[in-house]
């Protein structure tokens, strides 16, 4: 089974997912490759994906596993040296990380809840970078605070070596979702697994 994933920053969750579906099908031996290009993985080379946060393509069918909650985070450090940021308006006064998509070069905007609903705010980065962990690391390390996935921070929040901040903002409009192809585009009856990370 050829199976498409993100490379930035999810190998561990796609992993434990994958690793469920082979205890339950040891018949089924896995092809996985990891992309951030943005492309139709399911119908030009895969007979499942996963993607973080992108709606699918015409001719996909998705199942969402699980929400990815982003949270603001920084580090003890970062908040003993430049203050904790108690307002969205404080937040220009402090060093912010941002993502850059790895295909794309598109810079990501946070994203908020206001109201129940989620609105982007852009912010003037101290740094950007194209990879998950490296953000992940500059945060750690005091140089930023950043707007992290839950997916790469909760184990570092439980831990004490991120704190979350302006948690009435946190979102989880986006999550992992696996795609296929639908069986209307091709004919496929490709059955889908229930799988628990």
């Amino acid at each position: 089974m050829h199976i498409a994933a993100p490379r930035s920053g999810f190998v561990s969750v796609i992993w434990s997912v994958v690793d469920a579906f082979c205890q339950l099908r040891p018949d089924i031996q896995p092809d996985l490759h990891l992309d951030d290009q943005v492309s139709n993985w399911v119908l030009e080379r895969a007979d499942v994906g996963f993607r973080i946060g992108a709606p699918p393509e015409e001719g996909l069918i998705a199942r969402k596993l699980f929400p990815a909650q982003l949270i603001i985070c920084a580090s003890p450090v970062y908040l003993e040296r430049h203050g904790t940021p108690l307002r969205l308006e404080d937040l220009a006064g402090h060093r912010c990380s941002v993502f850059r998509h790895p295909a794309t070069g598109q810079v990501f905007p946070w994203y908020l809840k206001f109201d129940g609903k989620v609105v982007r705010r852009e912010l003037p980065p101290t740094l950007s970078t194209n990879d998950i962990e490296l953000e992940l690391r500059t945060v750690l390390d005091g140089q930023t605070i950043g707007q992290l996935s839950a997916i790469s921070a909760v184990s570092h929040i439980r831990a004490g070596r991120l704190k979350p901040m302006l948690l009435q903002y946190i979102t989880d409009h986006m999550g992992l979702s696996l795609l296929r192809e639908s069986p209307c585009s091709t004919g496929s009856s490709l059955p889908i697994y229930r799988v628990r990370p």
